[in-house]
């Protein structure tokens, strides 16, 4: 009677290992993509969306977040968001979410214990807020470069503020003001002034009880971080 050689009993069980392995991996593949799947519309009718936001599961192994209804951290990238506050309308351009913390009980709604992100705000749409053209400036400041008419002639303002948000009132305004008008200096006091009239502070309204926590000024635009707790995903 012919013998087995042992090499061939340990190819088959390799390849049955192997070949269990594979069908846990694309069961694995198909709860994650079904539960990005969901995340994505909840956070699209929430956010009042045209399009889908990009929502991603992290941990190497889902099967068992799933079995706890708990997953360690979720991160959901959106453009196009707008938010109407105060009259406006103001349009972030890009909206970065990492939800931590995160539980479901029916894997219709969730909630994150811990939510941080960034809204960014194109300096076009900075803009149309401002009514004037501002652009990024030295040391994280915000700058606008423009002409005005005084007493019939064109003057040349060159404006330049740190922009600042105020956790506790939620608004959003600029401080340490200076200028100069056709090359000439202002004295600060004159100018701090001038801007709080032309740039009155302006309340942040974010969705999701969310919460501005600090602002500062890029290459592209305005980057506004943000916060929460015990944020609610509805299906």
């Amino acid at each position: 009677m012919r013998k087995r050689r042992p090499g061939v009993k340990l190819g088959v069980a390799t390849v049955v290992v192997l070949g269990l392995v594979a069908g846990l991996g694309y069961g694995d593949m198909r709860l994650r993509a079904f539960a990005e799947e969901k995340v994505s519309a909840s956070v699209q009718n929430q956010l009042g969306l045209d399009g889908a936001p990009r929502v991603d599961f992290a941990g190497r192994f889902f099967g068992p977040q799933v079995a706890q209804r708990r997953f360690d951290a979720i991160d959901v990238y959106a453009r196009d968001v707008e938010i109407t506050t105060e009259g406006f309308a103001l349009k972030i351009d890009e909206l970065d979410l990492t939800l931590r913390d995160v539980t479901t009980t029916d894997f219709e709604s969730y909630t994150a214990g811990r939510l941080t992100g960034t809204a960014r705000v194109r300096w076009t749409s900075a803009e149309e807020v401002v009514h004037v053209p501002v652009r990024d400036g030295p040391g994280g400041r915000i700058r606008a470069d423009y002409d005005q008419r005084l007493m019939g002639q064109s003057i040349r303002l060159i404006v330049s503020a740190r922009p600042v948000v105020d956790e506790a009132t939620q608004t959003f305004h600029l401080d340490d003001a200076s200028a100069t008008v056709q090359g000439y200096e202002i004295p600060d006091v004159v100018v701090q002034e001038a801007v709080e009239k032309m740039v009155k502070p302006t309340p942040i309204s974010l969705p999701l009880g969310l919460r501005a926590t600090g602002v500062r000024s890029s290459r592209k635009g305005l980057e506004l971080d943000i916060s929460g707790t015990d944020v609610r995903l509805n299906g």
